[in-house]
């Protein structure tokens, strides 16, 4: 039987323009059906003068193709921003807005005279080049590596200090928003639980306070300033004296732009902290949590308990890092990262440990966020509105922050500003990536480069699993199956592939190895208490392992991938097993008798794996200033956004791993990590045809777009599936690289705001309350602000019913259009929509201002030097009253007067930059423009 070809998208609804020229096209009134795909018209329209009216649709005689209204091409003849945008602007452009421009429909292309017949103006909003930036000019600036808005520094802080036989609790108002609680511990002889329970309200100082009690290892503390130093310059400010109850809250001045903000009261016999959310205009402050408990003992354990006075259908906790289920409720949590092969939907823990909950109640609008600074092994119990909390290293101090928001968004805000932003990635790091343990020897690499050129495949990176190894010892190569790495990358790049390697932490335990020798000689291991080095098997057999809890070790690791960078020529590294792993020992970790510098493994094991990212891309940042480091990470912990992406490790080729995919991902970007993506088609066992055309059409549109696969499983390239599944697979990689600038525009804004890319619907739309509906959270999502993906994950399934959220603040009536055919849909519906096998659904909401490249390349760049178009999804026009002999005339009125209004509503935005240089954090060079887009 023959296979029905599938065509990609958009070659129907790609408008040619004449070589040098740009003109506005008038196209049919959008269709209301569903377009045929296996037509093969192409015509475009003919080029016309641009309508009177926003809304003229007037129906036109000439064949016209199904796009979005008034899609504009730019031509390179009338702006070299126009073109690509991808040059760098100069200067000159500072504060000018672009000026593009439509021609009649006769002007010949040697025409230089011809006068525009209408203007359109894209708005600078923020134009920075050629200069070192003042961070006083910025809208953010930097503080290490917490970015607090320019205004915090000058807000006053509350601090109040219990105290009583030697236990301490500072509470200090980080910004009206953010606040933070700390229990300084004294250690004990006995073994009995001491309860938090101070006699009174007395201001004290910490001194005596040794640092090593204090505080194990901030996780931000990276740079010149930390949060400490940050607080340590704000005021003091307590609003009672009373010994039975202090209210604490932000300084007046601090609060005076804020709709709402953060009162704590602190009750003192028995001790009790009750954070408040304070509204302008509203007498009582709602509770946002309250502590039920804290209690600790000698051994270091620590029990939280909070409480956060709702029912418990109407709170809902988010995050925590990559859980299978999105919704934390009702269900307990371990945090330990750990080595998850093949992990299932029961699977707990996993790879990651984010000690962080968004904490969402939609129903009276009040979200907030908890993050308990503890990177030990503990257990989160989630019991209705409860939190119970059992941490096995009480951690000293006992740290926890408090966060509120207006919105969810407000939150990551917040969290984001704690924990450091997600720096710039390299452009390539968002076209498609082919990985699989593993791609040997060099001559199957080279050939799996030629299929995909040959096969008219985008992609952008080949990755190399451990066999390219000697005996698995980092750093080197099999010169057997990789007999001249430089040579293999440049042939790469000259086919316009980048190669990223795989380095884990196990160094292979072998005096003639330079770099084991190199760290026991200089003490960089970890050691058992006896001073010894710990050794643990890996996949090179024994192994030690490096102490990234030192400085000096983090200096000396960075170096190391000197070889790689300036002599192979790699481009980026993927830092696997870093839990860390370790074979044939109880708990797959070091033992518990292993010590770093900052003291057990008990109360470092969680932070292994970010620290081993943050020596790579500190390692990398120092040997190619000029280039952005690019390192993926299996494990981490709160922090880890500031040095690498992450993917959700060893899944399996099942319909269940595909579920768990948006819930997964949407966790991750929830907590911090707006770099994400998983194993498309399933790392363990044999993909199969349709699973990996439904896992691939979802892929495409996932922040990290990689397929991998293990050792010894059938082929897993996009064309090892069938002439069929390659041409999905085609179609939709080549659609994700079609999105680039939209791709690139709004991982920008997360590295400045801590949004994430692919967001839970209720995470732009909070307040429609359908949007939380777990058969929405978990299997349809947004990719930004624009663009709504429901992807099928059902076997055999042809259709699937999707839910598109009501667009708030529209003046217009609010509808959805089909990406593709352009049929409208009102919004806060469900529309049930045929999805064959090639059919993934997409969804882009009315007053959206799209930026798309007119075709994709065979890389990310080669896709920037394609022509560039802005596609408008118009509100639709209020009707006027039925029977009405004024209606057009009414019509036509409310059309005029709330055209500029309608204007303003478009959402619409494009970054670009130079690819190499570093957003302005501490002073740094930046070159960069953004631009706000708005139809004229």
């Amino acid at each position: 039987m023959a296979t029905k070809q599938i065509r990609p998208y958009p070659t129907r609804n790609v408008l040619n323009v004449s070589k040098g020229r740009y003109a506005w096209y008038k196209l049919a009134k959008p269709q209301q059906s569903a377009v045929d795909n296996s037509s093969d018209t192409h015509a475009a329209t003919a080029p016309v003068a641009r309508p009177s009216s926003m809304f003229d649709t007037q129906p036109s005689t000439a064949a016209q193709p199904v796009v979005p209204p008034y899609t504009a091409l730019f031509s390179q003849r009338q702006s070299k921003l126009a073109s690509t945008l991808n040059y760098v602007p100069t200067a000159a452009d500072v504060g000018h807005p672009l000026l593009f421009a439509s021609y009649p429909v006769d002007t010949k292309e040697d025409d230089e005279d011809a006068q525009p017949l209408e203007y359109q103006y894209i708005e600078p909003v923020g134009v920075f080049f050629d200069a070192v930036v003042n961070p006083s000019d910025v809208p953010f600036i930097s503080l290490g590596t917490a970015t607090l808005s320019a205004s915090t520094s000058r807000r006053a802080q509350a601090e109040f200090i219990g105290e009583h036989a030697g236990h301490a609790v500072v509470i200090k108002c980080i910004t009206p928003q953010v606040w933070s609680c700390e229990y300084f511990v004294p250690r004990h002889k006995d073994e009995t639980d001491v309860n938090f329970n101070p006699a009174q309200n007395e201001m004290l100082t910490l001194e005596g306070q040794g640092e090593a009690e204090r505080v194990v290892i901030k996780s931000w503390a990276t740079n010149d300033k930390t949060i400490e130093e940050l607080e340590s310059r704000q005021s003091i400010v307590c609003t009672s004296t009373a010994t039975e109850q202090c209210q604490l809250a932000p300084a007046a001045e601090s609060t005076s732009s804020e709709e709402s903000w953060i009162s704590v009261r602190g009750q003192l016999q028995p001790f009790r902290l009750t954070f408040l959310k304070e509204t302008r205009g509203v007498k009582d402050g709602a509770i946002i949590q309250q502590e039920q408990n804290i209690t600790w003992n000698s051994r270091g354990r620590a029990h939280l308990q909070f409480s956060f006075a709702a029912k418990s259908e109407d709170i809902f906790f988010y995050g925590m890092g990559e859980r299978s289920a999105l919704r934390k409720n009702n269900k307990s949590w371990q945090m330990w990262n750990t080595d998850a092969f093949a992990y299932t939907e029961d699977t707990d823990p996993l790879y990651q440990s984010f000690p962080f909950v968004v904490i969402c109640r939609p129903q009276e609008q009040i979200y907030s966020g908890f993050f308990f600074d503890n990177h030990s092994h503990a257990t989160w119990k989630f019991d209705n509105d409860v939190l119970a909390i059992t941490a096995d290293a009480g951690i000293r101090p006992l740290r926890y922050y408090i966060m509120n928001g207006n919105n969810p968004a407000d939150v990551l805000s917040h969290y984001a500003m704690l924990t450091g932003h997600m720096p710039m990635p390299p452009k390539w790091a968002l076209g498609y990536q082919q990985c699989r343990w593993s791609y040997y020897p060099e001559a199957v690499v080279k050939k799996l480069a030629d299929d995909f050129r040959e096969k008219d495949i985008p992609c952008d990176v080949i990755w190399l699993d451990i066999d390219y190894m000697n005996e698995f010892r980092c750093f080197t190569w099999d010169k057997t199956h990789f007999p001249d790495p430089p040579a293999l990358a440049d042939e790469l790049h000259a086919k316009g592939f980048k190669m990223v390697t795989m380095i884990d932490p196990g160094i292979k335990q072998d005096d003639g190895y330079n770099v084991y020798a190199d760290m026991v000689r200089n003490n960089f291991h970890c050691t058992l208490t006896n001073g010894a080095p710990f050794i643990g098997d890996v996949w090179p057999g024994a192994c030690a392992f490096p102490d990234f809890t030192k400085e000096a070790t983090r200096k000396w690791w960075g170096p190391l991938y000197s070889g790689l960078v300036h002599n192979d020529h790699a481009d980026g590294f993927w830092n696997d097993m870093n839990e860390p792993a370790v074979f044939r020992i109880k708990g797959k970790t070091m033992s518990a008798d292993t010590r770093h510098s900052t003291g057990s493994h008990l109360y470092t094991h969680n932070l292994y794996g970010m620290l081993m990212a943050r020596s790579t891309f500190e390692g990398l940042s120092n040997l190619t200033p000029n280039k952005r480091p690019f390192v993926l990470s299996r494990a981490g912990y709160c922090g880890l956004q500031k040095y690498a992406w992450m993917w959700t490790g060893d899944n399996s080729s099942t319909w269940d791993d595909l579920r768990m995919c948006i819930p997964m991902c949407i966790n991750m970007g929830l907590s911090g990590i707006p770099g994400c993506g998983v194993d498309i088609g399933g790392f363990a066992q044999n993909c199969f045809a349709e699973l990996y055309a439904r896992w691939i059409e979802l892929g495409a549109f996932l922040p990290l777009s990689r397929t991998h696969s293990i050792k010894n499983s059938s082929a897993q390239e996009p064309w090892s599936f069938g002439a069929q599944v390659e041409d999905i697979a085609r179609k939709y990689i080549k659609l994700r690289y079609r999105f680039m600038p939209y791709l690139y525009t709004w991982i920008q804004h997360a590295t400045t705001t801590g949004m994430p890319l692919m967001r839970s619907l209720w995470l732009n739309y909070p307040n429609d309350l359908t949007c939380w509906d777990p058969e929405w959270e978990e299997t349809e999502f947004m990719l930004g602000p624009s663009l709504l993906v429901a992807p099928v994950m059902q076997p055999g399934a042809t259709s699937r019913r999707v839910y598109l959220p009501n667009i708030p603040g529209a003046t217009s009536p609010n509808v959805w259009y089909d990406f593709y055919s352009m049929k409208q849909y009102p919004g806060g519906v469900v529309a049930e929509i045929e999805a064959p096998l090639e059919h993934l659904p997409l969804f882009v909401p009315s007053h959206t201002v799209l930026p798309l490249r007119e075709s994709a390349g065979r890389n990310v760049e080669d896709t920037e030097k394609q022509q560039m178009q802005f596609a408008v999804y118009p509100p639709l026009p209020e009707q006027s009253t039925t029977g009405s002999s004024d209606a057009p005339q009414q019509q036509q009125q409310q059309q005029e007067s709330r055209r500029g209004e309608d204007a303003y509503e478009y959402q619409g935005q494009l970054y670009v930059d130079d690819d190499s240089s570093s957003p302005p954090l501490g002073g740094d060079e930046h070159h960069y423009a953004m631009y706000r887009l708005l139809p004229t």
